[in-house]
């Protein structure tokens, strides 16, 4: 029974490492929702900054493109991408949350 306990605690310490540091790495940048053609998502910054949003080829309606987007997720600066958890655009005057990784898996709200 200890032994059952022991790992059960050890697992649930483990996912909460994991989920501090996956946090941590996680930042907020903004910018304009763009398409490379058909295939790839992007963020082009104010600055003139694009980067590539992993694996949202066709998660985000077109409806979205163009609108100002705040993008919550990892950068990896050197291959210009955003592994993103969450996308909102500004739409009346707020943002509104129009994809979360959260959703997509089934786990969320």
């Amino acid at each position: 029974m200890a032994v059952k306990i022991w790992l059960l605690f050890s697992f649930v310490l483990a996912v909460s490492f994991a989920t501090v540091n996956a946090s941590a790495d996680s930042t907020t940048i903004e910018g304009k929702l763009a398409r490379d053609g058909y295939k790839d998502l992007l963020l082009v910054t104010p600055d003139g900054n694009t980067y590539v949003l992993s694996d949202m080829k066709n998660k985000i309606s077109s409806l979205y493109l163009g609108d100002d987007a705040m993008v919550k997720g990892t950068i990896n600066k050197e291959k210009r991408t955003i592994m993103a958890d969450e996308i909102e655009v500004k739409k009346d005057g707020g943002w509104k949350t129009v994809w979360s990784l959260w959703w997509s898996s089934g786990i969320g709200w």
